[in-house]
């Protein structure tokens, strides 16, 4: 059946999008002084046919000071899977794959904020295996997942469900990394549209890792006209608690409150630029920071 469909597919002929980009920024904090922020070059490619998705991202990381730094992101790439199904019903991605669950994504344009959220640090990586789903006629879909961690270095498992609709989006569901501790993590992550020009998301996080559990959240973020040429965002972020064990095995601090406030600009549709303003609380401190950011990119395929 899969050799049919590829064979039949193959006949159709592919429409194949290749894409690049680059971003990089600075920031300054009270504790570390300037510094540049983790960079990224990265080269796509993605062929559709009919039901077939091939799907390839590349990316490089790098410290632009400090070129040979160990990076805290997962090894490249990002994403090489083949996707078979792309309508309603049945599909199943295998290669290099990611479930799509939290509200943060790897590539910085595609964030309402400069940095990362707490909870981001604590989250699944991208797997070689396998992700098995369903997808209904609204576009909603539950999956399964399954594979090689390339964050933790550890076996995976897990599960969601996403959805984006005119009112009400979702990206949920949980992993297990059951020889890394026992490492476990859920994220509940989901987003309404009031406005044209007011989103709001409410993200909740927790899990535990070894003798160590945390919660996370609530991740609060109220976007202003993020569709618009120029637009912002603020998010408040609280981890209610995290044991120090979990923080040890994970190696991510869990400061108990950060807040953020930043600004976009879109003066085309391949130059983004952003900056944002932190208040990071933790140990009995405030941490002031400060990050620019910019980013070069071939629009993605629509």
């Amino acid at each position: 059946m899969i050799v049919l469909l590829f064979a039949h597919a193959a006949l159709a002929g592919p429409d194949v999008w290749l894409g690049a980009g680059v971003t990089s920024g600075v920031g300054y904090d009270t504790v570390n002084g300037v510094a540049p922020l983790l960079s990224q070059a990265e080269v796509n490619l993605q062929a559709d046919w009919e039901e077939v998705v091939v799907r390839v991202d590349l990316d490089v990381h790098v410290y632009p000071d400090d070129p040979l730094a160990p990076l805290p992101l997962p090894v490249p790439p990002e994403a090489a899977y083949v996707q078979l199904g792309t309508s309603a019903g049945p599909y199943a991605q295998v290669g290099v794959v990611t479930q799509n669950i939290a509200i943060e994504m790897w590539d910085e344009r595609d964030n309402y904020m400069v940095t990362y959220s707490t909870g981001w640090g604590a989250s699944n990586s991208q797997l070689i295996g396998a992700i098995p789903g369903f997808r209904f006629e609204d576009g909603t879909e539950v999956f399964l997942a399954g594979g090689y961690d390339l964050g933790w270095f550890a076996p995976s498992i897990g599960a969601g469900v996403a959805t984006e609709q005119d009112v009400f989006s979702t990206w949920s569901g949980a992993f297990l990394l059951p020889t890394y501790g026992g490492a476990f993590a859920f994220y509940s992550a989901n987003e309404v549209y009031p406005l044209d020009a007011l989103w709001l998301t409410l993200q909740l996080e927790g899990g535990h890792a070894g003798e160590g559990v945390f919660w996370g959240g609530p991740l609060f973020i109220a976007s202003l006209f993020p569709e618009a040429v120029v637009g912002g965002a603020v998010r408040a972020e609280a981890i209610l608690f995290g044991a120090s064990e979990a923080e040890a095995l994970l190696e991510v601090p869990m400061p108990p409150l950060a807040l953020s406030a930043a600004v976009h600009v879109w003066p085309t549709d391949w130059l983004y630029i952003a900056g944002e303003g932190k208040l990071t609380m933790t140990g009995g401190a405030s941490i002031p920071s400060v990050a620019l950011l910019v980013d070069l990119h071939v629009p993605e395929l629509e």
